[in-house]
Formats: structure tokens, C-alpha cells, sequence
């Protein structure tokens, strides 16, 4: 915590990665869903089995879990500690229901009680600013897209960039080089605190050949996070897909409205819409045939937006699909998420074919 540069953050993603115990101290949490590397490792560098977790948590020894050892964890990690439970139980029992025969410890009448800090980086520090310009320079930053080549490769095909930062707010306005502009897209990222303490808004206006190129709109909004912060994108600051908690809202404009594209990116910016599985049929009112589906969602990964189906992901029930963010990945971030049709995945595709259809409950 406070380092300039924080891979691991307080309360981010992998805020237990290979977290190991101290000997002479309390644990942290235990969650209930332990990942590979998820702590909390034994001081000798070993996984801790269920008996251990169970004592951490403070159950009594002779206390007997359910279950498989994946079961036991959620049940650990999703329960008050019984020690806990425990004393609040009698603290309620002395002074709500007057059982004198309760031995509670309390504070006396006249103790002088001062706040407990904790020695914790405001959420807002977790955002460093990456430039040692002062921060009246920073709101007046103008910024040539073109002269960063090492992260502009992927659009050569872009001119007449232009990134200002002015009164907290990003401004972007960039058009393509080949052929007629065709389409317009503006999108405004509004976010709920200041990044950084540096900007609240992100505008930026992008002129296109064709709409399905709206990607690069989002490839310059996260060129703008990764210079003003440490994030190189927008995705840690929305969060993982299966915990959504918005940092931000998103609200997108075109001037070709009725546009399929753009209902897409309506239906993306929709956070009550997003991380939940739905079906093909949710999507008929933009697409006709929806035997096209494959296609169609082929296309859009193509295009960075993180759509899940079936041969993407086996949890994903057959014919529905799960958008995971608000935004398009970073073009130059790889898919690690392979299309894999029926039959050539490394699961059983008959056995969960029968599972989706009820044969095995």
C-alpha cells in the first residue's frame, strides 16, 4: 500500500495473491472463493487444509463441515466468525435483555474513545499521477497523439488528433485518414470521483469510415487513463465482470442512431444489462436472423467488445450470451479467451450439452 505504482491494491482483484500468513499475526480475511493462488499460504509455503481455515475462523476443533473441500472454503469464508458472534451475542443479551448472569467487559461511562486509523491509501491516492508537473500545468495539458508511437501503432489511419485536458474534463478529437467520415461517435465517460485528482470526464468525439470502427474511440480513452494514472485501462477501475461496481457512466451518441452498431453500445453502456447471461432472442430486435448470432458475435470480439457465449465459455449456457464491460478491450491487449466449437473443447461438450438440458441435476 502507497507504493506509486500499485499492481496489487488494497481491496482490488488480487489483493490475496499469494498472500502469506505471519506466524505472530492475525490472518486477513479468508474468502470464500480461493483461486490457485489465493492466500492465505502457510509461512512454509503451502496451501492451508480445511482444518486450518476452520481454526482461523475461530470454529471449535471438534466442529464438523459439509462437503467437498471447494464447499467447506465457501461456508468459511462466507461466516462470521464464531468468536465474534459470540461476544456480540452476549453483549445484546447483558444490555438488551438485562442477563446479569453474562460476563461482558465494558467500557467505562467517562473513556476518552479516539477514531481508529487504519494505515490504508485513500482510494483516491490508489490513482497516482504519473507526470511531476503541477497539477494548474496538468489542467492545461495538451497532448499530440501522433508523438507516442508506442502505443499509437495500431492507429496510423488517424489524423488530426487532438487531446486537450481542461477544467478537469479530457477532451479527444480525432478523424481517419481513408476514405469518406461516415460516422460520428461521441463518448462521455463521467466518473464518480476525481482520477488521480487530476480529471472527472473524458470526452471524446471520433470521425469513422464505418461505426463498427467505434473501438478506436475507447482505445484513445484508455490511452488517456494510462497517461494520467498507473491503470492502463478503464478495466480495473470498473472491476471484475462477475462484481460490477461502477466507477463510472457511460453515455454514447452517433448520428446514425437507428444503427445496429450503436444499439450494441447503448445495450453496453447499460450497467443493469451487463455480466448477466442472456438470450439470443434478447438481441432480435437488432437482428433479425438470429442464426447469424455466431457471426455477428464473432465480429464484435474482432471489434475488442467482450462478449461471452457458449463456445467461449462452458458456463455460459448454450444460445445465450454475457457482455462483460462497458467499453471495448485495448486493441493491443490480447483475447486470452479462445472460440472453441462443440465437439473440440477440453471438457466433456456431451456431458454439459446434457447438463444444460437437464439430464444431470
Amino acid at each position: 500500500m502507497g507504493h506509486p505504482e500499485p499492481l496489487f491494491a488494497w481491496r482490488s482483484k488480487f489483493s490475496g495473491f499469494l498472500y502469506k500468513l505471519d506466524p505472530n499475526e492475525p490472518s486477513k480475511t479468508l474468502v470464500a472463493h480461493q483461486g490457485k493462488y489465493d492466500g492465505p499460504f502457510h509461512w512454509k509455503n503451502r496451501k492451508l487444509n480445511s482444518g486450518e481455515l476452520i481454526r482461523l475462523q475461530g470454529f471449535p476443533v471438534d466442529y464438523r463441515f459439509s462437503g467437498s473441500r471447494i464447499s467447506i472454503e465457501k461456508q468459511i469464508g462466507n461466516s462470521v466468525a464464531p468468536k465474534l458472534a459470540q461476544y456480540l451475542a452476549k453483549s445484546v443479551l447483558y444490555q438488551v435483555f438485562n442477563c446479569k448472569d453474562v460476563s461482558v467487559a465494558l467500557l467505562e461511562p467517562n473513556e476518552n474513545l479516539t477514531r481508529v486509523k487504519r494505515s490504508r491509501v485513500n482510494s483516491n491516492e490508489l490513482f497516482k499521477i504519473k507526470n511531476n508537473s503541477s497539477q494548474l500545468e496538468l489542467f492545461t495539458q495538451k497532448i499530440n497523439w501522433p508523438s507516442d508511437r508506442t502505443k499509437l501503432e495500431l492507429h496510423k489511419n488517424i489524423i488530426n488528433n487532438e487531446c486537450v485536458l481542461k477544467n478537469g474534463t479530457w477532451i479527444i478529437q480525432a478523424r481517419q485518414v481513408v476514405g469518406k467520415n461516415t460516422a460520428k461517435v461521441k463518448i462521455e465517460v463521467t466518473f464518480f470521483k476525481p482520477v488521480a485528482k487530476m480529471f472527472e470526464k473524458i470526452i471524446c468525439k471520433l470521425e469513422i469510415n464505418d461505426i463498427l470502427d467505434f473501438y478506436i474511440a475507447w482505445d484513445l480513452i484508455h490511452k488517456v487513463v494510462n497517461y494520467s494514472c498507473s491503470y492502463e485501462s478503464l478495466q480495473p477501475l470498473y472491476g471484475h465482470f462477475t462484481e460490477p461496481y461502477p466507477q463510472f457512466s457511460v453515455k454514447t451518441s452517433t448520428n446514425q442512431p437507428d444503427s445496429k452498431v450503436h444499439c450494441i453500445m447503448e445495450r453496453m453502456s447499460n450497467y443493469s444489462f451487463l455480466s448477466k447471461a442472456h438470450e439470443y432472442s434478447d438481441l432480435q430486435d437488432i437482428f433479425s436472423d438470429i442464426n447469424n448470432i455466431l457471426a455477428v458475435v464473432k465480429l464484435l470480439r474482432s471489434k475488442g467488445v467482450d462478449i461471452r457465449i457458449n463456445e467461449t465459455n462452458r458456463a455460459i449456457p448454450a444460445k445465450h450470451f454475457r457482455i462483460c464491460y462497458p467499453f471495448t478491450l485495448p486493441s493491443w491487449q490480447p483475447t486470452y479467451t479462445k472460440w472453441v466449437d462443440v465437439g473440440e473443447h477440453k471438457t466433456e461438450d456431451l456431458k454439459i450439452d446434457k447438463l444444460m438440458n437437464g439430464t444431470y441435476l
